[in-house]
């Protein structure tokens, strides 16, 4: 009787090892699944974020247009001087203007004499910054081309 009771007592021991050696696996196992699933919706919201932000970048772009060209009296021609930087009514948004030179346009006009209209081309650039903390940023650029009539004539 000693001896199935030493054989009983092993047995236990070896059942009590293989269960703490089993609840350490699916505990790592259970660990990983979690630092996954956190890290996969860290990444969705980070992209519903820059999402939102360009969203926001681009309407704060259009609206600034909008504005400047309102501001002139129904004028097409946004204000390449004197607007260095301005911020828009959207949260966040910040807009400058850039002018780059004049000269012949790009497109072509179908009804004009040539030698009488250039164009205005300047950049309007809209940046916000988003995320934790505002570390993301993005910035949004577009070209503008003005059609203007040319001082000297045709």
């Amino acid at each position: 009787m000693g001896e199935q009771q030493q054989r009983l007592a092993r047995q236990q021991g070896i059942a009590l090892v293989v269960s703490i050696l089993l609840l350490l696996i699916l505990t790592t196992v259970a660990v990983g699944v979690a630092q996954n699933s956190r890290s996969s919706s860290q990444m969705a919201v980070a992209g519903m974020a820059r999402e939102q932000a360009l969203q926001l970048a681009n309407g704060g772009q259009e609206r600034f247009i909008d504005d400047q060209r309102l501001a002139r009296g129904s004028s097409l021609l946004i204000s390449t001087t004197g607007v260095a930087s301005a911020a828009s009514p959207l949260a966040g948004v910040t807009n400058q203007v850039e002018f780059i030179v004049e000269s012949s346009c790009r497109r072509a006009r179908a009804a004009t004499a040539s030698g009488v209209i250039n164009c205005r081309q300047s950049d309007v650039e809209s940046r916000i910054n988003f995320g934790r903390n505002n570390r993301g940023s993005l910035a949004v650029t577009s070209g503008v081309e003005q059609p203007v009539l040319i001082s000297g004539g045709g």
